[in-house]
C-alpha cells in the first residue's frame, strides 16, 4: 500500500472494546478508504491509517488497515 491508495473494504475491527459509540453501527459496512499515513506508535504501529472517503457514511476519524477487509470491485467479498 502507498499513500493516497484507495481501497474498497468492509469495516471489521479486530477489537470492539474500544469502539466509539457511533462506530458500532458501522461494523460490517463497506466503504472506500484512502491510505493516509503509517502509524508510528501504539498497538497499530507500522500499519497504514485509513481515512473514509465518504465522510457522511463514516463521519469521524481513521481506522488501522487491519480493521478493513478489502472487497473486490466485482462485489464478491474476500474473507481472511
Amino acid at each position: 500500500m502507498e499513500r493516497f491508495d484507495i481501497i474498497r473494504g468492509e469495516f471489521r475491527p479486530r477489537r470492539k472494546d474500544n469502539l466509539r459509540p457511533w462506530a458500532e453501527g458501522l461494523v460490517g459496512r463497506v466503504f472506500e478508504w484512502e491510505a493516509a499515513w503509517v502509524i508510528e506508535s501504539g498497538p497499530y504501529a507500522g500499519e497504514w491509517a485509513l481515512l473514509p472517503r465518504d465522510k457522511t457514511g463514516f463521519p469521524y476519524g481513521w481506522v488501522p488497515a487491519s480493521d478493513v477487509i478489502e472487497v473486490p470491485n466485482d462485489g464478491a467479498k474476500r474473507r481472511p
